[in-house]
C-alpha cells in the first residue's frame, strides 16, 4: 500500500506467508504468520507502527534483504515468536507469546537499534546480543 495503512483485522484470516509495505500496519491471523523478507511499515521516513497477531506462531522467511520496522512493532502469538538476523527496527519491538520468543540472533546495537525489546507473555526469552 505504499505509503497508506494496512488494517486486516479479521479473527478468521489465514494468509500463512505474508508480505507488506505500509506506514501502520496491523494484521491478525488465526493460524502460524511467516513473514516474508522485504516486509516495511513505516515507510518513506514517515514512523509508523506495525502490530502482528498470530493463532499460531510468527517467523520470517528470508527470501533476501530484511524486515524493516520504522516505528514501534508488536507481535503476539499463540506459538513461539522467532527472530532471525533479518530485521530492523527503529523502534521498540514488543514481543508477547505463550511459546518460545527467540530473538537471540538479532544485535540490540545494530538490528534493533539500540532499542530493548519489550517481553511479555509466560513463553521463555531468549534475548538479543549486545
Amino acid at each position: 500500500s505504499g505509503t497508506q495503512s494496512i488494517t486486516l483485522g479479521q479473527s478468521g484470516n489465514q494468509f500463512g506467508t505474508l508480505k507488506f509495505t505500509g506506514n501502520t500496519v496491523s494484521i491478525a491471523q488465526s493460524t502460524s504468520m511467516a513473514i516474508l523478507t522485504g516486509s516495511a511499515s513505516g515507510v518513506a521516513a514517515i514512523p509508523g507502527s506495525a502490530s502482528l497477531s498470530s493463532g499460531g506462531s510468527i517467523s520470517i522467511v528470508n527470501v533476501g534483504g530484511q524486515v524493516s520496522f520504522g516505528g514501534t512493532a508488536s507481535m503476539f502469538a499463540t506459538g513461539t515468536i522467532t527472530l532471525p538476523k533479518l530485521i530492523s527496527a527503529a523502534g521498540t519491538i514488543t514481543v508477547n507469546a505463550a511459546g518460545t520468543k527467540d530473538l537471540s540472533a538479532l544485535s540490540l546495537s545494530s538490528d534493533l537499534g539500540g532499542f530493548t525489546p519489550v517481553n511479555l507473555g509466560t513463553g521463555a526469552y531468549s534475548a538479543p546480543q549486545p
